[in-house]
């Protein structure tokens, strides 16, 4: 039906409207030109004012509340924000605190003398007396020099405020919105509610100073990595599908029903597949910044969705894409932190092998007996205790073996307070050469991890002790970790396929370590068909401070070779190896050598920024439950739209 029109002419008839259809009129149309009132009571329409379309006029903005300096002295200005405090000075003088992204200035509002005692002037006074913290307001003033006394206390009790010099005399103030019922104030940093409150009100959160300086950052690394690699680099910045196919990559899924029986897409876990179909087709060099899902149990440094510089070049090396990561890291680090992190030269590489050699050599010579001649790996950590472990602090780590029996990551995890260890390794361990390798003496704390050698954990539970362990020391300023301190690492050549093993402990299947698409090392494709477990991949990882902050490696380009590893080595049954069947289908088109790499943008920020969780650099994350509570999502849905999708709920 076509959408009635009004026009600003006198109605000579019935309104030829259905009797379901609702008018909005704006009152700035009902004047005399229009004669609408015969027919308002017609039973065919009922006509509503709306609200004014027009918001009332106020001051704009000249300049942010950062801008204002000595050299504005005199000016007229405009500014705009929310009110961060509200001084009373006598009793017709005010000091207001306005603020906004960019900083905060001063305000002096004066009640003017001749105000009557209920007139207009008065009673705007008391308003502002009364305004709230938070409130939205307009100020119309005029740029004067603060007196030195106050210029020296605020050069002294506040570096951060760069308009310690001036404030604005105002000679109006508009309040534009008043703030009531606050949950929390973003601007007591000393006193925050729990994680859970601030996300359900996180539009109030992200105030917060800190939490803008967090985007800050975020949005300047983001416009530093396409600047480098549009304007000096020559890629393509190119947007991949966000509806894509299941395909068995890993994670779960997130899964999108659609109106066709039994039709799902799923959210892409990684653009992998899209990307490397794009130097197929020739891009060449493609980045983008990328929205990335999977469904996994959200920890300090995990979202379910999540996004990534994702990088795709042809005709590369692992040197060449390693390179290219290291100028981005390094113009981001000076972007955001005036460092240079090749100030020394390329950033060190070591060989996965190496790196695990250094904790598997401490193994050999542990166990007295024939015990433990099982694939097991017996990993220990000692701790200098000098009294400063509470029990509080043990159980916790003790707290972390539960956690990790209960993901099968580990066969135990102990510890001790004096020299003389658990009656589970009593029998069997060589105590003197452990003490050797150790240097344990009296009062240490001990944490022993024994766990399979037969698959490559992410982290380990050792790993997750010793992180425990630090922040226990930090606390009580036993330990110190410099916050500048910057140790990266490459490590590559991992091997190519993980053991997954059975409730037994038995090695029942391989997976990928990295993907089903990353290259095998050309020495070691003789090994694909005798020895799977010992192929060493194309694959680097880049390492900050102990955490992987980028993952990419070589792909597979051959359409034999891919089909080989999906049938004859990973095993996967037809129907998941024709999941892959538009890849292998394009490798057979032409396809180029090709690799790539992603970083992950939310650790990568959240490590420039030092926040202890990925969630301080995100605008609108999930909480550690996955929900998103200031939407109150995930949320049920109507059995109509229910029945649309042709599902149907089980108990």
């Amino acid at each position: 039906m076509p959408q009635p029109r009004i026009t600003p002419t006198h109605f000579v008839g019935p309104i030829p409207f259905t009797p379901s259809l609702t008018i909005l009129i704006p009152r700035t149309l009902l004047g005399p030109e229009i004669s609408v009132i015969p027919y308002y009571n017609h039973r065919c329409c009922q006509i509503i004012h709306a609200p004014n379309p027009t918001p009332p006029d106020f001051q704009s903005r000249t300049h942010t509340c950062g801008d204002l300096r000595a050299s504005h002295l005199g000016q007229k200005v405009g500014l705009c924000g929310w009110v961060q405090s509200v001084r009373k000075a006598g009793a017709d003088l005010l000091f207001i605190v306005v603020r906004d992204r960019f900083g905060v200035t001063q305000v002096v509002y004066q009640k003017p003398e001749a105000a009557t005692a209920n007139g207009p002037e008065a009673q705007q006074f008391q308003t502002l007396v009364n305004l709230s913290p938070e409130s939205v307001v307009a100020i119309e003033g005029t740029v004067t020099p603060r007196p030195k006394d106050m210029v020296k206390k605020v050069r002294r009790n506040d570096t951060q405020m760069p308009t310690g010099e001036i404030e604005v005399t105002a000679q109006k103030v508009q309040v534009l919105n008043a703030a009531s019922n606050l949950p929390f104030s973003p601007e007591d940093s000393k006193d925050l509610p729990k994680e859970e409150i601030r996300l359900k009100h996180r539009h109030l959160d992200l105030r917060r100073t800190q939490l803008q300086q967090n985007l800050q950052k975020r949005s300047t690394v983001c416009h530093t990595v396409r600047r480098l690699l549009i304007e000096e680099e020559n890629f393509l910045e190119i947007e991949t599908p966000m509806l894509f196919k299941s395909t068995p990559e890993g994670a779960r899924e997130f899964l999108v029903p659609t109106r066709t029986k039994n039709g799902f897409f799923a959210l892409p876990q990684s653009p992998q597949q899209f990307k490397q179909l794009l130097m197929v087709g020739g891009a060449d060099r493609y980045f983008q910044i990328a929205r990335c899902f999977r469904d996994e149990d959200s920890r300090s440094d995990r979202q379910p969705e999540f996004t990534q510089i994702d990088i795709e070049m042809s005709f590369v090396n692992e040197e060449d894409v390693m390179g290219l990561v290291e100028t981005t890291v390094q113009r981001i680090w000076q972007a955001t932190e005036g460092v240079d992190i090749l100030s020394s030269g390329p950033l060190p590489r070591l060989a996965y092998q190496d790196a695990i050699s250094k904790i598997r050599q401490l193994d050999e010579g542990y166990f007295t007996d024939g015990s433990r001649e099982r694939p097991t790996l017996l990993e220990c950590l000692v701790i200098p205790d000098q009294g400063q472990f509470t029990r509080k602090n043990l159980d916790a780590l003790k707290q972390i073996l539960k956690e990790s029996e209960a993901n099968h990551e580990s066969q135990g995890l102990h510890c001790v307070s004096s020299f003389s260890l658990l009656d589970k390794y009593a029998s069997s361990l060589n105590h003197a050469r452990l003490s050797d390798i150790t240097k344990l003496g009296p009062g240490h704390v001990v944490a022993i991890s024994e766990r399979s050698t037969q698959g490559n954990p992410d982290f380990t539970t050792l790993g997750r002790a010793r992180i425990a362990a630090a922040q226990v020391l930090e606390s009580k300023s036993l330990l110190t970790i410099s916050p500048q301190q910057l140790a990266f690492t490459w490590i590559h050549s991992f091997p190519l396929f993980t053991p997954e093993l059975d409730d037994q402990g038995q090695v029942h299947r391989l997976a990928s370590t990295h993907h089903p698409f990353t290259s095998p090392m050309n020495q070691d494709l003789p090994l694909l068909e005798t020895a799977p477990q010992k192929v060493r991949a194309k694959h680097y990882d880049l390492v900050l401070n102990g955490m992987e902050i980028a993952g990419g490696s070589i792909r597979i380009h051959s359409p034999e070779l891919q089909a080989y590893i999906l049938e004859h080595v990973l095993k996967l049954p037809a129907i998941q190896r024709g999941r892959f069947r538009h890849l292998l289908d394009a490798f057979q088109h032409g396809c180029p050598p090709h690799g790539g790499i992603a970083l992950g943008l939310d650790r990568l920020v959240s490590i420039l920024c030092g926040a202890s969780s990925i969630r301080e650099v995100i605008a609108f994350p999930k909480s550690s439950s996955g929900h998103d509570l200031l939407m109150g999502s995930p949320s049920e849905i109507t059995n109509d739209q229910l029945a649309t999708y042709k599902i149907q709920l089980s108990n």
